[in-house]
């Protein structure tokens, strides 16, 4: 199994040919008529189909028996198997069986088919009137030819070398099934060569899935011994239902196997079925851009990432995602040049969105990583120093505050500044001559509010 590059825990979905990367749904770029392209080389990528990503049949094998329990299958199990055995005593008994029967294997195969494609529910009960005679000649093709070659075996090399002989052919008829499913040629599918192949492109998975078939028929089997002993009318529509239902779930592993090996059979569920858009959302342009930049700091191209990010800044303003990754993009960086710009930047945006209980605790970061930095406006160095007052922490509070007045002289709340430094200078020791000087300041710049000046 191929995993993403950037994703080590998810199964790759798609591969590409240029710069030979392997990537996950998340990690492609569906912007192109939901057709997945590379973010780097902006070329269509290989489908790897959804192989990967599923779980071997016999783990699911409680999905496969709840697969036919739906108002479709079993609406059609229980009127085929009703109306089979009641016919089975009216005059033209084997026509009314033969269309039932038709009816009953055009929707199982459609069952294959559809598994095949990755859609885990059963289909809609019209499909049983689609192309069903022709099916079931093709179908019945099948069994009879493994019929006629048991039979031949046994009447032409004895018991013992016909049983195995026989044992063969019984073997090849899935696989005949499943091919005629993917390349809908009859003589293709009935090929031994093209058969063997696939059985041993499958290898042990094919011969589980053989034990499997062989364990429903015996059961099924097993329930019709007692029609020999009691000839009941409701047993018999029993029987009947078993059989139809354990058809619907045979051909629905047979789906899902070749749904679980698309890969080793040479095709891809989503480029030969068209269901990219199913699996692929079309995503907004944010989370394109946001997703390049992960992939691009994955990558080591640190310098890259943040340019995505600082595009996605100034095109999405309102996505709070593109600033954020962008500021800890900086931080983990210690890229002191950006920060003092991009710092003060995030502090006034966090102010803006109302998020002051973060203020302190991301000013703190930013100091800790450039000591000398200072916010650009006096709103948020004042907003900020309240906050650090109230958090207790008046040593930042001060040093928030110091020089305000020679960055901004015009800044019309340096009164109400300085007398916040005056008060957390206070609970400074030894900063007492300070704290009358910052209180002299602060009557100093309220004198203009009162027109004395």
């Amino acid at each position: 199994m191929e995993y993403c590059q950037y994703h080590p825990l998810s199964a790759a979905t798609y591969r590409c040919e240029s710069c030979m990367r392997s990537v996950c749904d998340d990690c492609s770029d569906e912007q192109t008529h939901g057709d997945a392209h590379c973010f780097y080389c902006k070329i269509a990528m290989t489908s790897l189909g959804d192989a990967q990503q599923a779980e071997p049949f016999w783990r699911r094998l409680e999905q496969s028996f709840k697969y036919p329990v739906n108002m479709h299958s079993l609406v059609l199990i229980s009127v085929v198997s009703t109306f089979n055995t009641l016919f089975s005593f009216l005059p033209l008994a084997f026509i009314w069986q033969l269309v039932l029967t038709a009816a009953m294997m055009s929707y199982c195969f459609a069952c294959l088919e559809q598994t095949s494609k990755g859609k885990m529910t059963a289909p809609d009960i019209t499909t049983a009137y689609e192309g069903g005679f022709k099916l079931l000649l093709k179908l019945f093709g099948i069994f009879t030819i493994a019929g006629v070659l048991t039979a031949l075996s046994f009447s032409l090399v004895g018991i013992k070398l016909g049983l195995v002989l026989a044992l063969i052919s019984i073997s090849c008829i899935p696989a005949g099934i499943i091919l005629l499913s993917v390349t809908d040629d009859f003589l293709y599918a009935m090929n031994p060569l093209h058969q063997l192949n696939l059985m041993t492109t499958i290898g042990v998975p094919y011969g589980l899935l053989l034990c499997f078939i062989l364990m429903m028929s015996a059961s099924v089997g097993t329930i019709s011994s007692f029609i020999l002993f009691d000839y009941n009318l409701l047993l018999m529509m029993l029987v009947s239902a078993v059989s139809n239902f354990y058809m619907v779930v045979m051909f629905h592993i047979m789906g899902y196997m070749i749904y679980q090996y698309q890969d080793s059979l040479g095709f891809s569920a989503r480029a030969d079925y068209g269901d990219a858009a199913t699996h692929h959302t079309q995503r907004s342009e944010e989370k394109r851009l946001l997703q390049q930049a992960e992939m691009a700091l994955k990558d080591g191209e640190v310098q890259a990432s943040l340019e995505l990010l600082i595009q996605g800044v100034k095109r999405f303003p309102s996505v709070t995602e593109f600033k954020t990754y962008a500021l800890e993009l900086l931080l983990e960086t210690q890229n002191i040049d950006y920060l003092d710009e991009f710092g003060a930047f995030y502090l006034e945006h966090l102010i803006e969105t109302k998020q002051d209980f973060q203020l302190t605790a991301v000013y703190k970061r930013i100091k800790q990583c450039h000591p000398t930095f200072q916010a650009d406006k006096p709103e948020v160095r004042f907003q900020l120093a309240k906050l650090l007052f109230d958090a207790g922490d008046f040593v930042q509070t001060v040093t928030v505050l110091n020089g305000i007045h020679k960055a901004f002289p015009e800044y019309a709340q340096l009164s109400e500044a300085f007398e916040l430094m005056s008060k957390a200078l206070e609970h400074i020791p030894g900063k007492e001559t300070q704290a009358e000087q910052a209180m002299k300041l602060s009557r100093q710049y309220a004198l203009p509010k009162l027109g004395l000046i």
